[in-house]
């Protein structure tokens, strides 16, 4: 079982009403830009190389490889030549599975409360159907397909993208009543029936501590208590106590 090392979670605090367009949008270019970062130096060996090596087959790789995050709350499986690396731009739960050979396809798991996707229509313990309906603009219930990950069930949602040519396919579920866990596979439409099996593999291999995962985004997006302001009341005047004043009494005189 292989590990990679990760270090304490870093959350970028964003506006709620921006994280649905990173969500929906900016994934789609971390999931390329760190999958061709996995290996740092991949870039400098390619330099060196006089003839260009054969685009290798991403999908042919037959043999699985256990992984298991460093704090112990994720478990999966991924082809043995693809990687799987925390990534967390969006959540302090999110990994990208790649290949470092692919500029295009791989895995995005990551967990968000439905509070933070910026939809202020949508309630904080809205169910998986009225999530994907809300974000994914256009979508029936007929698209909307059971699926699992690991253990949970939820929908699933498969878009097609002929203009950027991209297959990818979203599966939602719940880690609780307010918490999501959504897996985003991602593959060229051309090359979609052999990441199918890998995506239903990697999927069903997923382990997680929901209630870990959950402790964690409390954690991120939990907003601050303000600390209520004191402010100094003057006390309210007091009456001056007025000394009494002695009156002279006079001496009473004797008489002889």
């Amino acid at each position: 079982m292989s590990n990679t090392p990760n270090a304490s979670p870093t959350v970028i605090r964003l506006p709620q009403a921006a994280l649905i367009f990173v969500l929906l949008i900016t994934a789609l270019g971390a999931l390329l830009m760190v999958s061709n970062n996995i290996d740092p130096k991949a870039g400098v060996r390619a330099s060196f190389t006089a003839t260009p090596s054969p685009t290798p087959d991403l999908y042919s790789d037959a043999q699985y490889t256990a992984w298991k995050s460093p704090d112990g709350v994720l478990e999966l499986e991924h082809p043995s030549s693809w990687q799987t690396r925390a990534n967390q731009q969006i959540s302090p739960f999110q990994y990208v599975i790649a290949s470092p050979e692919s500029t295009g396809t791989g895995f995005v798991l990551l967990a968000l409360p439905i509070s933070q996707l910026g939809q202020t229509g949508l309630a904080p313990n809205a169910s998986l159907e009225e999530v994907m309906k809300v974000v994914f603009a256009d979508t029936t219930s007929e698209d909307l397909k059971p699926t699992t990950i690991g253990s949970l069930s939820g929908l699933a949602l498969l878009q097609t993208d002929t203009a950027q040519n991209f297959q990818r396919e979203w599966r939602f579920v719940k880690l609780d009543d307010q918490n999501l866990l959504i897996l985003q596979s991602l593959a060229e439409p051309s090359n979609w029936e052999k990441m199918q099996p890998i995506a239903d593999r990697v999927a069903a291999s997923i382990k997680v501590n929901a209630s870990a995962v959950v402790s964690q985004l409390n954690a991120a997006f939990t907003p601050e208590t303000p600390v209520p302001s004191v402010e100094a009341t003057a006390a309210p005047a007091s009456t001056p106590i007025s000394e009494p004043t002695a009156e002279p009494t006079a001496v009473p005189t004797q008489s002889n």
